[in-house]
């Protein structure tokens, strides 16, 4: 079962979406007597309130499959527009402006996980309940909003710190804080989260999937420390999240399948439930062949396609391409589809191809745009390359080689044996743009590892570092105006 985020109380709901600029909604008197004040009191309301922290990655928010896709693999030299999408392509081009409203959906979404985190945070500790309990949802919140900032972090820059409950517009009309001083509540708020009595290793009600867990907490922060180029703070914590009941499934293909999700490998999911509310994901809509059918009601859109590059990097043999890929004149078997298959015509799209991972095809479950399969944020696959990277980076090379062998010995491809550390540094780079392309990840190590720029002008794109973060939305400047812009947008 999945978390059934979208059952709490209309008004707690109310309540908790101060987390980022809805101006409209804050001027408006109460319509109930419960607020924030009167309705923490009992356990039951210490669930609801950290189940409504979940809800903005899976619900009408959705940056993740409607924005951190573009971001993620779109400004990358993985895929790109597979259309005419106004709003992917300035992504796709580097000429976006502050006014796309995909940066829009993806800062407010955000900052709605944090307003809700923090109404967690500051009211769940006054609710007298059982002590390990409240740990744990103090745990699942501070781990929520540390990833809430990760991703703001990495796409915007400086952006503002909200760590209380805003309860009027003028607690929202903060400046941006530094780079660094976000990255530091982030370590804090996962050093918590990761400690051995707070968060548990993993839960043993079904109704619980799809929480955060301690491993949860520290692959993440192994990711933070990557990114802050900090090798032994990451190899230490990817080495504890690898001593965890985590492996590889053995076929990489049930990975995206419905029956698939939470297994394993499964270190943090979004949990997604279709024809529920809007809590289904968004990937197979946008990824889907244009007008296969294979969304069920609507057709694909097609919307974010794989470019020649990406096709062309797969190494001969490897299992995961066609599982990522849909490839010209293949046929895929998709029982729910008149017919059984599905054959791939090059005509689909403007190179031939087109992304398979994530789409699932019609079924009950799949309604409209809405996917019922859920999103990967964190894979035990992800965890095994950072440690490989790290301990490279810290003169580990057999653990190093050790960690990257057990990906490739998966997709079906020998040994990585005796590279010197530049060399492996380029297969690491090379193994997790295979391992986990159109997972939202590949725009994200190249800046961190300083290749984007020449990455992507080697891709056609030109680009400058003004251009490895993105415009802090219009909306939210006109809202506050301590905001500043960043540099080379208007």
């Amino acid at each position: 079962m999945k978390i059934k985020t979208n059952l709490f109380p209309p008004v707690l709901a109310a309540v908790l979406m101060l987390g980022g600029g809805c101006q409209n909604f804050l001027e408006k008197e109460p319509l109930d007597r419960l607020s924030l004040d009167t309705y923490y009191t009992k356990e039951s309301d210490a669930i609801h309130a950290i189940n409504a922290a979940y809800s903005p990655f899976a619900g009408g928010d959705d940056f993740w499959g409607k924005a951190l896709w573009m971001i993620g693999d779109g400004a990358s030299d993985n895929s790109m527009p597979g259309g005419t999408d106004p709003d992917f392509i300035p992504i796709d081009n580097f000429t976006v402006d502050a006014d796309n409203p995909r940066l829009a959906d993806t800062w407010r979404g955000h900052y709605n996980v944090i307003g809700r985190a923090n109404v967690v945070l500051e009211k769940v500790p006054g609710i007298p309940m059982n002590e390990t309990l409240q740990n744990r949802v103090l745990g699942e919140a501070r781990f929520l909003r540390a990833l809430a900032y990760f991703n703001l972090v990495r796409i915007f820059g400086d952006v503002p710190l909200l760590t209380g409950v805003t309860t009027s517009v003028a607690q929202l009309k903060v400046p941006r804080s530094p780079v660094a001083d976000v990255y530091a509540l982030i370590k804090e708020d996962l050093a918590f989260a990761a400690a051995g009595e707070t968060l548990p290793v993993k839960y043993e009600k079904a109704e619980d999937k799809g929480r955060a867990t301690r491993g949860a907490a520290k692959a993440l922060l192994a990711k933070v420390h990557l990114t802050r180029q900090e090798f032994p703070e990451a190899a230490a914590r990817a080495a504890e999240v690898m001593a965890m009941p985590y492996d590889l499934v053995q076929e990489y293909g049930t990975l995206f399948t419905v029956a698939g999700e939470n297994s394993v490998e499964s270190v943090f999911e979004i949990q997604h439930l279709s024809c529920n509310l809007g809590m289904g994901g968004r990937g197979q809509a946008f990824f889907a062949p244009f007008g296969s059918g294979l969304t069920g009601s609507w057709d694909g859109w097609g919307t974010n396609i794989p470019t020649l590059d990406f096709v062309n990097a797969y190494e001969p043999g490897d299992l995961r391409k066609s599982v990522t890929l849909f490839l010209p004149d293949s046929v895929y078997r998709y029982p729910n589809l008149k017919g059984g298959v599905y054959k791939h015509e090059a005509s689909r799209s403007v190179n031939g191809y087109n992304i398979r991972k994530y789409v699932i095809g019609p079924g009950a479950d799949v309604c409209a745009m809405d996917s019922p399969m859920n999103d990967y944020v964190l894979r035990f696959a992800d965890v095994l390359l950072m440690f490989a990277e790290a301990a490279n980076e810290t003169g580990n090379p057999a653990a190093a080689e050790h960690a990257l062998n057990r990906v490739r010995k998966r997709a079906g491809l020998p040994a990585k044996t005796g590279l010197s550390p530049a060399a492996f540094r380029d297969a690491v780079l090379h193994e997790r743009r295979m391992e986990l392309g159109m997972e939202s990840e590949r725009w994200f190590d190249l800046v961190r590892t300083g290749r984007a720029i020449p990455v992507m002008t080697a891709h056609g794109k030109t680009l400058t570092e003004n251009h490895l973060i993105f415009p802090i939305p219009r909306a939210e400047l006109d809202l506050n105006p301590l905001l500043t812009q960043n540099l080379g947008y208007n």
